[in-house]
């Protein structure tokens, strides 16, 4: 693809990362998301929710637990699927706090990315109508 000088996107490496989990091959998947970095493509949600599912089901969890440090130290919000993810394995290696707690986590994130638009939104709409009021008041 390089040869023919076409650049592979993040689209381009979630693509290949997502086939090749779902082959289970983790190890070349992994290869390609240090590729995709080095190219100075940043991964997005989506590339983590493909890696950190794959691993799931293999149950190798830790492995999982650190791709979602990475992903939230780079300030990338988790999605359902990761969290779903997340739970599921915890469950099935008996590990029911952390299960507990990825849901409880996932219920703040998803409360906060539902709400929190809607919230500034309504914040900004009361402040424009309270200056208009303000404005209109002082004209008198």
């Amino acid at each position: 693809m390089k040869d023919q000088g076409l650049m592979p996107d993040v689209v381009t490496y979630n693509t290949l990362i997502h086939g090749l989990c779902q082959s289970g091959k983790w190890e070349k998947a992994k290869s390609f998301l240090i590729c995709m970095v080095d190219s100075g493509i940043s991964p997005d949600v989506y590339t983590f929710a493909v890696l950190i599912s794959a691993l799931c089901k293999e149950e190798r969890i830790q492995e999982a637990l650190a791709l979602f440090e990475e992903m939230t130290g780079k300030g990338i919000n988790p999605n359902v699927v990761i969290f779903n993810s997340l739970i599921s394995a915890s469950c099935k290696c008996c590990k029911w706090e952390d299960a507990a707690q990825f849901f409880k986590t996932w219920l703040i994130v998803e409360f906060h990315q539902m709400y929190t638009p809607t919230l500034f939104k309504s914040v900004l709409f009361a402040e424009k109508k309270e200056f208009k009021k303000r404005l209109l008041c002082s004209k008198t």
